[in-house]
Formats: C-alpha cells, sequence, structure tokens
C-alpha cells in the first residue's frame, strides 16, 4: 500500500515491497519503517545499486518473514508525483544483509541491506567456456541483453549497432574465462563506436524506466537537436557567476 511522501513540498507516492522471484509480495514496508534508502545512478552505467536500513523491532523481520540470499528476493521502490506524470519504479536483488541490534532496547534493531540491480543480477552469470563473440559491437550487446533478459528488453528504434565490426577472419571476441556477461558488456562498451559523417563517437546503453527497456544511443543522436548558443549558455551558467539566466537551458 502506497504512502505520502513529502518531496521539496510536492507529495509523492511511495511504495516499498519485498517479493519473491514470482512477483508475489512477502511484506510491505511503511515510511516510519525505512531509516535510510541510499540509491547510486551513474550517467556511465546503465545499473544502479543502493543500500536500505530497515527497523527491524524484535526480530519482526526474521521472524516473519524468509529471505534467502540467493537472488530470489526482489526489492522493490516505487514513486510518483500525485499531480501526475509517470511512476518511477526500481527492482533490486537483495544481496547482502548485515543485522545492527540495540545494546539496551531490542525494539531498536535494524536491519541494513545492500541492493543489487536485478538486471545486473542477471548479467553476473560467468560467460561459457569457448563462448566467442562476433559482429557489430552493438549487435553483440543486444544478443547478450536479449540471452540473458529476455525478447521484450531491447528498444529496437533506439539501439544503433554501431560502427565497430568484429568480422575479419578469425577475428572474433573470446573473453577470459573469468568473465561474466557484466565484464564483457563493459569491455564492449570500451571498443564500441559509432561514425556520423565526420565525427566519430562513443555511446551511453541506459535503461529507459518508462518503457522497460534498454537503449544503445551514441552522443551525436543524443545532441544532435542542440543549438550552439544553447550549450554556451549552458557551460556559461554552469561556470561562470553573475550571469543573465537562460530559460531555454
Amino acid at each position: 500500500m502506497s504512502e505520502i511522501f513529502k518531496i521539496n513540498g510536492a507529495d509523492f507516492e511511495c511504495e516499498f515491497l519485498l517479493k519473491d522471484d514470482k512477483g508475489e509480495t512477502k511484506a510491505s514496508f511503511t515510511k516510519s519503517a525505512i531509516k535510510v534508502l541510499d540509491l547510486s545512478e551513474n550517467l556511465l552505467e546503465p545499473f544502479q545499486n543502493g543500500q536500505i536500513v530497515i527497523n527491524n523491532p524484535f526480530d519482526f523481520i526474521d521472524n516473519k518473514i524468509i529471505t534467502r540470499g540467493d537472488g530470489r528476493d526482489i526489492f522493490t521502490f516505487s514513486l510518483k508525483n500525485k499531480q501526475g506524470g509517470k511512476k518511477l519504479e526500481y527492482d533490486f536483488v537483495l544481496n547482502d544483509e548485515v543485522n545492527s541490534p540495540a545494546k539496551r532496547d531490542r525494539s531498536g534493531n535494524f536491519k541494513i541491506y545492500r541492493l543489487l540491480d536485478d538486471k545486473f543480477f542477471k548479467l553476473n552469470e560467468v560467460i561459457p567456456y569457448g563462448a566467442r563473440f562476433r559482429g557489430l559491437v552493438g549487435d553483440i550487446i543486444k544478443q547478450i541483453l536479449i540471452d540473458n533478459l529476455g525478447e521484450d528488453i531491447i528498444d529496437e528504434e533506439n539501439f544503433e549497432p554501431g560502427s565497430h565490426s568484429v568480422d575479419i577472419f578469425p577475428e572474433h571476441i573470446l573473453p577470459p574465462t573469468s568473465f561474466r556477461f557484466s565484464d564483457l558488456l563493459k569491455y564492449l562498451l570500451q571498443i564500441y563506436f559509432f561514425e556520423d559523417e565526420d565525427i566519430i563517437t562513443r555511446a551511453f546503453l541506459r535503461f529507459d524506466r518508462e518503457t522497460k527497456k534498454f537503449k544503445l544511443t551514441p552522443l551525436t543522436k543524443i545532441f544532435k537537436d542542440n543549438k550552439d548558443e544553447l550549450q554556451e549558455g549552458f557551460a556559461a551558467n554552469d561556470l561562470v557567476d553573475k550571469i543573465k539566466s537562460n530559460k531555454n537551458n
């Protein structure tokens, strides 16, 4: 059941749920039970991680809820502005647990969970021995995501294969035996490039929380509609004091 939070003066509906791998809710936490929720997002990294501290009076969680710690415990956090807009949802796997018992009053016990992006968790499998990859780097990235996360995970209209092709026989990518699919993705993003007329750029692999799909977008396509004066205005406002604001920034 969602509760109302005040964020910068606006009302937001928030929900904190613990689910099993089949989507069934095992527990719902109130906002008073959540003491800390720390989420980390990086523009250069398509996966998130975080940490949550939950009040656990008299070991309530231990007595009522079973957490396996094997990737089947899913923590879902959602946020939606009551004035409208899309609901923002995050799905995490409980990756680690630390108990923080109170020394004098058991009602002050806490549990600290490390949150790992559920998609990263699935991509953290070791690559089978002898697996090799060829073709456009963007297509290799796409196939890895489909094989591990499902057919519907790709935004086909916004997934650029790129210009780097690994296809000169016998050239291929043969990952080390220690590599996981997540390691391979990071390597492929390093060697990916997109040639747009006379400009060669890198790309961002991003997960769109509205469409629930991955996009692979070169920098030239991200900034294709920007005008020079807007880019310069942003730099000036960001770096220089006492400059007239520009509503178009």
